[in-house]
């Protein structure tokens, strides 16, 4: 499965937009790499490990957009690590 193989996200480091649908697995490690992401559209996700903690990697990110999000809630501490969000 692609998700147990998060260790190749490294290579994605100046990946801007990322797009995932249908997910279950994402966890706070895929996004420790993706420093220069500027939009992250998870969609139909179902995830429980995205965390606060997780966030704090995507500090260019300037747009996140959930749809039919049923994964973790993303608390205020969360979106204050956000810095450069400006749509959610």
């Amino acid at each position: 499965m692609w998700y147990n193989r998060w260790r190749y996200f490294k290579e994605l480091g100046s990946l801007r937009t990322l797009l995932i649908g249908y997910c279950e697995q994402i966890t706070d490690n895929h996004f420790k790499y993706l420093d220069n992401l500027k939009t992250l559209f998870l969609t139909k996700c179902n995830q429980k490990e995205i965390t606060d903690e997780g966030l704090k990697y995507l500090k260019n990110l300037k747009s996140l957009i959930l749809t039919s999000y049923k994964g973790n809630t993303i608390t205020n501490k969360g979106i204050s690590n956000l810095t450069q969000l400006k749509i959610l």
